[in-house]
C-alpha cells in the first residue's frame, strides 16, 4: 500500500482536468484531487484520495457550494475525511453521510 502525506509544499494542484460524472447525476470539471488542501498531515492512499476529492466535489455541488473559500466548504472537506479515517471509502458512501450530517436532501 502507498501512502502520501500531504505538506505545505504538496498543496499546489497540478492534476490534470477530470469530469466527474457518476451515480448522483452531477457533472463537474474540476481540478484532480481538490480535497488536498485540506490533507495537510493526513495519510491517505491515492487511490482513497481520489475517492474523497470525488465524493467533496459532489456533495459541494450538492450543497450549492461554489465558494472553496466558504468555511461551509471546509466543514464540508472535513467531514468527509472524518468518515474515510472511520473506514468509509466508497464516494457514495462518503457523499451520502457528509449530505446526512448537513440535513440535505440526497
Amino acid at each position: 500500500m502507498i501512502f502520501v502525506r500531504c505538506t505545505a509544499l504538496d498543496l499546489t494542484l497540478s492534476g490534470s482536468i477530470k469530469n466527474m460524472r457518476g451515480y448522483w447525476g452531477v457533472s463537474a470539471y474540476v481540478r484532480a484531487m481538490p480535497i488536498t488542501p485540506f490533507l495537510v498531515g493526513q495519510h491517505f492512499d491515492p487511490g482513497d484520495i481520489e475517492k474523497m476529492s470525488e465524493a467533496f466535489v459532489v456533495a459541494c455541488e450538492k450543497l450549492h457550494l461554489t465558494d472553496r473559500n466558504d468555511p461551509i466548504t471546509e466543514l464540508v472537506a472535513r467531514k468527509i475525511i472524518e468518515f474515510a479515517q472511520r473506514g468509509i471509502r466508497d464516494p457514495d458512501m462518503l457523499i451520502l453521510q457528509t449530505l446526512r450530517e448537513f440535513n440535505a436532501p440526497d
